[in-house]
């Protein structure tokens, strides 16, 4: 990959120059390529804690395999599991639901709890005008505790564990140099707006450097949109791209159409279409990176945090 972005580097700078230009590109370059990822599936139980009334019910599932499952409960009087992990509340008590899969065991703390019966209340004497109507309560119900979301885990994560940036603001990075090149790779939550900045800054032997940098905002509800740009500049040209890309769509095969602004060199066709390239080829790199930060330090992926088809 490194000398396909040389070579497209002097194939712009033959392109500007045969058009009577003086300015010169220089491709700032990122020798890692997708392919060197091998992206692992985070194997996870879905609840780790259940509170349930007697006679309901709670599907439990195994997320990241498609390897049998067994499942077991401990005391099947207080909740008992069938082979596909659905879970039904038995008696009142605590009882530990365990999942065995790929030899390993995953477990959720289920506790029953049974409602007591409400206090009867004492009627009124019949009226003359209207006929008596014992008052009843309302069905007590007790809400279950919701589920977390992606980014509500990396938020706390990152504000509990993370450090602190000149402006303030928590953070999570990991720093690697592999074959002379450096690559900073980081997660900023900002408070302010409440979103998280997504970073990857790459500088090679030759000293060029590049930069990633994408925004996704701490919605909960539906998907939001994310903004990513991208810029190189090693002293002698540079040019950025602008993009806007769906959080539920976006995968490894998307090609997305960034706008190349601030380029130094012009704004040909040919320039153009290879400045696209790179950019999608830099996103797809910045991604998996991401991906493994998520995974080794918090514990999730990118998928929980709303690209539903990266993966």
């Amino acid at each position: 990959m490194k000398q396909l972005k040389k070579w497209a580097c002097t194939l712009l700078m033959l392109l500007v120059l045969s058009c009577g230009s003086t300015a010169v590109l220089s491709c700032a370059i990122t020798p890692i390529t997708a392919e060197a990822f091998t992206m692992v599936p985070l194997t996870k139980i879905n609840k780790k804690k259940l509170t349930l009334d007697k006679g309901k019910t709670y599907q439990l599932k195994i997320k990241g395999t498609k390897k049998k499952v067994t499942w077991k409960s401990n005391k099947p009087s207080v909740a008992k599991v069938n082979n596909k992990g659905l879970v039904t509340a038995k008696s009142a008590g605590t009882a530990k639901i365990t999942a065995k899969v790929n030899g390993k065991k995953y477990t959720c703390t289920v506790t029953v709890k049974v409602k007591k019966p409400s206090k009867p209340t004492t009627p009124q004497a019949p009226s003359q005008t209207e006929p008596s109507q014992p008052e009843t309560d309302p069905p007590q119900t007790e809400p279950e505790t919701p589920e977390k979301s992606g980014k509500t885990i990396l938020k706390e994560y990152i504000t509990k564990y993370g450090g602190t940036n000149s402006s303030g603001n928590k953070f999570i990075s990991n720093k690697t140099t592999e074959n002379g090149e450096t690559n900073n790779c980081g997660i900023v939550y900002d408070r302010s707006s409440d979103s998280f900045s997504f970073i990857l800054t790459t500088t090679d032997y030759d000293g060029d450097r590049t930069g990633t940098d994408m925004t996704v905002l701490n919605t909960n509800s539906g998907y939001s949109t994310v903004e990513y740009t991208y810029a190189v500049s090693d002293g002698y040209g540079s040019f950025s791209a602008r993009a806007t890309i769906n959080q539920r769509t976006y995968n490894k095969n998307t090609n997305v159409q960034f706008e190349i602004t601030d380029s130094s060199v012009g704004f040909s066709a040919s320039i153009v279409d290879s400045a696209i390239s790179l950019a999608n080829i830099d996103l797809q790199i910045s991604m998996l990176r991401w991906n493994l930060l998520l995974m080794n330090k918090v514990g999730i992926t990118m998928q929980d945090i709303g690209f539903l088809s990266f993966g």
